[in-house]
């Protein structure tokens, strides 16, 4: 066990002299697998200056991004790749950096496991932790990768000449280490800050004090008039509460007025009500018998007025009987005369029928018209044939007419649209042959038209001749889209017509003309070509459309400028994009980062966008102005088109002649068709009236035979009718007895009703005198009674009045009174011992109300705000809380002022002899390469902008100037930079410093210069470790035992590694300092 402590010791005792000479926080191994362009790479960094070196592309600044990501900084420190998953190495589901540090006597492995999901896992020692561990050990160590002077990448090198002088003296109080610096800096300029916060409360308050204080002084008169005012109004509540008293007992002595006159009235009614009683029972007996007459006469009246109807009703039943006696009379008499007549009407159709007898003779014989008939239905047949045929021919011809005259109509305006396309295509014409640049266009455009037959499919060219646009609003900017040369190209539907029109041109002319043939590519047909995104996404950025929809041409044309232009992807617009449209199609983007539209055409002018192939790939654009002139657009012609109209004209000439043709055949068919039918018309006359004239006799015959029957049958009803007159006049003689029968016995029952009635009338005229006598003695004493109850109804009225007056006068009263102990029961005793005192000074409410009206008059003469007196509390409270605020801020002001002078003074010194020693050695670097150099820090009253100022001079003729990110080159930054960051060199306690390429853009001799200065600077008083990343060095430079370089040696291939002994190479060493010893 002794002897195994002892060997641990001794491996801890060698180690810990291994990393002797590194400063804690300082790297001493790095490790990576699968990162970015390494598969395994591990490395042992010297304690001092480390030289980077390798070709481009090898991996020098990886070194720096695994320092930077290994130890757990955000990658925005590296000015480069944002996405953390970016560093895997490619066909790698993970990556690993491990970073050695060391740590006082040992050191601190820290590993980081970067994911394809963006997570990352964190381990210290081997053991597992969180992210934040690793910022704590950054934290301990100081060590500060987002700081440019102790951490400075390749794409951050310019970041530093232009670091803004304010952060730079932050970075450098930083990059010192010393954190009380720092912290002292932020602590002034917050303490600063909270001074001049409490100054401005300090200033605000004492300028409120003074003008609430100027207010409150103004405002006492008016409380003094105030509290006047106040004393009125309690004196006027006083008086309204006595006016109330006053009030109550006016209504109580009016209560008792009205109660002592109801006493009264009752009494007065009540002998009123004794005295009439008699008289009253009288009428009322007297009212009771003129209704029972009333009542008797109404029932005799009512039995009078049944006998009348029934009289009425007999005396109609007589008038009835009257008539109908008189109708059987009447219809005797003409049933009479009927009968008469009847017989005479007899013989007289008797002697008719014997007339026509004798007239009629005997029946002719029947002629034979079958044949007549027969050939008249052969006529007519062929008759209605020729008619038929007619009305077809007839049908026919108006058809003919009707498609010639179309045809007519169709062929003028195939004539006119010829002739306009003819002018159109003339005018285009001239165009070409007039226009300079033109002559090559012509020329090949009238050898097309000669050679015509030498092509398999049609020819387009110029497109000039075949282009248009559909919307002039876009005809200048499509237009001046379009370049020189597109509107003279010639475009062939075939490999083989090229062929073919490519060697008649350069057999037979001297013309070059430009022409084009796609028809070996994939996409022929205009539908097959789309835009990147769908026309509706196009109109929410504001574009109308693309080119493409706005052109209007042959379909080979616009499927050739499809490939030549990609009119089919480039958006166009009538008017400007609004900047947020402008800023969205920006963002739009294919899934590699290009945007998705490179040209668009927008309000007259036409808009490129490009992205940077180098670096951050930025997107950049560029807006041209647009002609807005137009020259070639205008109606275009179609040959082909002109050469079909032409052809279909000619179709309509042939169809028109031979529809002129069938029209002469048709018309002579209908006129031999109408001379048929004419004269079968005239043979169908004929035969007709040949048929009438044989059928003549037995027609006239048929006729008389025909009256004769029918006045045989008019004498068998003639001879029927008297027998039936007869027996009708028989018939109203029995009813009229039977009516006259019935008549007496009506008159019989109409004697005794009228002997009853007239008893009937005897007793209602007795009842009617008694009735009489009854309402006269009723009215006799009708007039004393009315006066009687009129009197004893207007005393009840009076008294029910009274009764409510009284009820109404006692409720007022109560009701007053309630309000009046309501409104004393919150007042004091003293309140109601004086509103007691003033209600029975007074006499009368009104004199309360005079009194009151002169105390409301006084109160008009004092015009107070009721709100002064609040006002005034209120500002008194504001004002002491004021000074309670300006006293605590000027406490402030002064307790702030004295800390910051106690902290400034040594913190000033300290930084001032910071800044004179950084001065010191950054002007003996720029001297010793010749150059000039100086720091300054720059005061100022704000500690937030003090600032570090770099002075520097690189030729003999300037001044010294201040190190800007455009004053001076790029080299002339870079070497500013190195010297500055090395003459923080020996006052940073960072534990190790990076520089990326910072020799890119020097000169020779001051790339030589400043290495020589560097390793100088670095490894002659080393203090802390450095990494400088370079791709070249210059031959013959400076080197120094405490530099060590790392040669990166990563590509496709490696040279085969080999192991030397130690004693081997111990042997050769010594061997080659012999051979060395021998030459000397």
């Amino acid at each position: 066990m002794r002897t195994t402590r002892n060997s641990q010791s001794n491996k801890r005792q060698k180690r810990s002299n291994l990393y002797e000479d590194y400063v804690n926080g300082s790297i001493v191994r790095i490790k990576l697998t699968n990162f970015v362009s390494y598969d395994s790479c591990e490395f042992f960094p010297g304690p001092y200056l480390n030289m980077i070196i390798g070709p481009n592309g090898t991996g020098k600044s990886t070194i720096v991004s695994a320092i930077c990501i290994g130890l757990n900084w955000h990658t925005k420190y590296l000015g480069r790749e944002k996405d953390i998953s970016k560093f895997i190495k490619n066909g790698k589901s993970s990556a690993t950096v491990e970073i050695e540090l060391k740590d006082s006597n040992n050191t601190v492995t820290i590993k980081r496991v970067i994911n394809q999901d963006k997570t990352s896992n964190f381990s210290v020692n081997k053991e597992s932790c969180g992210g934040k561990k690793i910022t704590e050990l950054m934290t301990r160590f100081n060590i500060q990768i987002d700081n440019l002077c102790q951490f400075l990448p390749q794409d951050r090198v310019a970041e530093f000449a232009q670091l803004d002088p304010y952060m730079r003296l932050r970075e450098t109080e930083r990059a010192i280490g010393d954190d009380e610096l720092y912290d002292t800096h932020e602590r002034l300029i917050k303490l600063q800050k909270q001074l001049v916060t409490a100054a401005q409360f300090k200033d605000h308050s004492s300028t409120s004090l003074h003008k609430l204080e100027e207010r409150q002084k103004a405002l006492e008169r008016d409380v003094q008039l105030f509290k006047e005012r106040e004393k009125s109004l309690a004196y006027i509540e006083l008086l309204k509460l006595a006016k109330l008293l006053v009030l109550y007992r006016e209504k109580a002595h009016f209560f008792n007025d009205l109660r002592d006159r109801r006493k009264r009235l009752k009494e007065e009614l009540k002998t009123l009500y004794e005295q009439s009683a008699p008289a009253i029972n009288k009428y009322n007996e007297l009212v009771r018998i003129v209704e029972s007459d009333e009542a008797n006469l109404a029932k005799k009246l009512q039995h009078l007025e049944k006998d009348k109807k029934s009289l009425d009703s007999m005396d109609r039943s007589c008038s009835s009987f009257l008539s109908n006696d008189k109708i059987c009379y009447e219809t005797i008499k003409s049933t009479e005369a009927q009968l008469r007549n009847a017989k005479s009407s007899v013989a007289d159709v008797q002697r008719t029928m014997e007339l026509l007898i004798a007239k009629r003779g005997p029946e002719p014989p029947t002629p034979d018209v079958e044949s007549i008939h027969r050939e008249l239905q052969e006529i007519s047949t062929q008759k209605v044939q020729y008619e038929n045929t007619k009305l077809e021919k007839s049908h026919t011809l108006s058809n003919i007419r009707g498609s010639r005259n179309q045809h007519i109509r169709d062929m003028s305006d195939m004539e006119r649209e010829i002739n306009q396309l003819s002018n159109v295509r003339q005018k285009k014409l001239n165009f070409m042959k007039s226009s300079p640049g033109w002559s090559d266009a012509f020329h090949t455009f009238e050898l097309i038209e000669q050679n015509k037959t030498l092509f398999e499919k049609q020819a387009y060219g110029p497109i000039f001749m075949y282009l248009n646009c559909k919307d002039r609003r876009f005809s200048a900017m499509i237009e001046g889209f379009f370049r020189a040369d597109t509107f003279k190209t010639f475009i062939m539907s075939s490999y083989n017509d090229y062929l073919k029109l490519m060697e008649v041109i350069t057999s037979k002319t001297v013309y070059t003309p430009t022409v084009r043939e796609f028809s070996s590519e994939r996409k022929q047909k205009l539908e097959e070509f789309e835009g990147p995104c769908p026309r509706e996404k196009l109109r929410e950025f504001g574009f109308d459309g693309y080119v493409l929809d706005y052109l209007e041409g042959p379909e080979p044309v616009l499927v050739a400028l499809c490939y030549m232009l990609r009119v089919h992807q480039i958006p166009i617009a009538a008017k400007d994009l609004t900047p947020e449209a402008t800023d969205a199609l920006n963002r739009l983007k294919h899934p590699n980062g290009d945007p998705m539209f490179k040209t668009y055409l927008a309000g007259n002018s036409i808009h490129l966008i490009f992205r940077s192939s180098y670096g951050n790939k930025e997107i950049t654009q560029r807006t041209d102005p647009l002609p807005t002139n137009v020259i070639h657009f205008g109606d275009s012609v179609d040959a082909e088109d002109l050469h079909n109209r032409r052809q279909k004209m000619e179709e309509m000439r042939r169809r028109i002649a031979e529809e002129e043709i069938e029209e002469q055949r048709l018309n002579a068919d209908l006129s031999n068709s109408d001379a048929k039918i004419r004269e079968f018309t005239t043979n169908i006359s004929q035969l007709k009236q040949k048929r009438e004239e044989l059928l003549a006799p037995v027609r006239e015959w048929q006729a008389l035979n025909d009256k004769i029957e029918h006045q045989r049958m008019l004498l068998e009803q003639r001879r029927q009718a008297p027998p039936k007159y007869t027996a009708e006049i028989e018939k109203q003689k029995t009813s009229r007895k039977d009516n006259c029968t019935e008549f007496t016995q009506v008159l019989l029952k109409m004697k005794d009703a009228a002997l009853s009635s007239a008893n009937t009338f005897e007793n209602a005229l007795s009842s009617r005198l008694k009735e009489l006598q009854s309402r006269h003695e009723l009215k006799e004493h009708e007039e004393q009674t009315a006066l009687t109850k009129r009197r004893l109804e207007e005393l009840t009225a009076e008294l029910s009045t009274f009764s409510e007056k009284v009820t109404a006068a006692k409720e007022d009263a109560m009701s007053l009174y309630k309000t009046i102990m309501e409104q004393l029961q919150n007042e004091t005793t003293e309140v109601q011992a004086k509103v007691t005192e003033i209600s029975e000074e007074v006499e009368s409410v009104e004199e309360v109300e005079n009194k009151i009206s002169v105390e409301t008059t006084k109160l008009d003469f004092i015009n107070v705000n009721s709100s002064v007196l609040e006002k005034y509390e209120k500002r008194r409270k504001d004002i002491e809380e004021i000074r309670a605020k300006l006293a605590s801020h000027s406490a402030t002001v002064e307790r702030l002022d004295e800390e910051i002078k106690q902290i400034q003074t040594p913190w000033e010194k300290k930084l001032d002899k910071i800044v004179t020693t950084i001065s010191a050695k950054f002007a003996k670097s720029m001297t010793e390469i010749k150059c000039a150099g100086e720091v300054r820090l720059a005061k100022n009253d704000a500690f937030d902008q003090w600032h570090i100022e770099i002075l520097v001079k690189f030729r003999k003729t300037e001044s010294l100037q201040a190190l800007t990110g455009q004053r001076q080159s790029g080299g002339e930054r870079s070497v500013s930079t190195i010297m500055y960051l090395l003459a923080l060199q020996g006052m940073t306690i960072a534990p190790f410093q990076v520089v990326d390429e910072i020799n890119q853009g020097m000169d020779p001799r001051n790339e030589r210069m400043v290495h020589h200065h560097f390793v100088q600077s670095i490894c002659e008083e080393p203090t802390s470790q450095y990494f400088l990343v370079t791709p070249k060095l210059l031959p013959e430079l400076t080197y120094h035992r405490n530099v060590r370089v790392l040669c990166i040696c990563n590509g496709v291939w490696l040279p085969k590694t080999s192991i030397v002994g130690m004693e081997s190479y111990l042997q050769k060493a010594k061997a080659l300092q012999l051979q060395s010893s021998d030459s000397e």
